[in-house]
């Protein structure tokens, strides 16, 4: 496991989190 992997999974999981939270923005307050 390198440095890449590691931040490669890191940013996956971000951007996983990000869009759940984006999703549950647009369901909650709907523009």
């Amino acid at each position: 496991i390198g440095l890449a992997a590691i931040s490669s999974t890191v940013l996956v999981n971000f951007g996983a989190k990000v869009g759940l939270v984006m999703k549950k923005r647009l369901w909650q307050a709907p523009l």
